[in-house]
């Protein structure tokens, strides 16, 4: 499977700080993701990038994790996954 590299830039819009920068590395293709997000009803477009987003990095993490850090969140990860496909992936 392909494997899709992003550039996670935060940048604060209110202060004059430093943005947070990472790269995340994820076999989805985000930009289809995001695209097919845009019929996911009851979320402005901000909330449903944010929500696709946050889902694939909680996810990549959980994934990635050997210990029981995200033992707890998993099934409502799995959850919100389900309920949200195929608009977020």
């Amino acid at each position: 499977m392909p494997r899709h590299r992003y550039r996670i830039t935060i940048t604060p819009t209110t202060r004059h700080v430093a943005a947070v920068e990472f790269d995340h590395v994820d076999d989805e293709d985000w930009v289809r993701t995001l695209e097919a997000a845009q019929r996911l009803p009851g979320l402005c477009a901000d909330s449903r990038t944010g929500v696709c987003v946050g889902l694939r990095l909680l996810e990549r993490a959980a994934a990635e994790c050997g210990d029981d850090t995200f033992a707890e969140l998993r099934p409502a990860l799995d959850a919100l996954r389900a309920r949200l496909k195929p608009s977020c992936g």
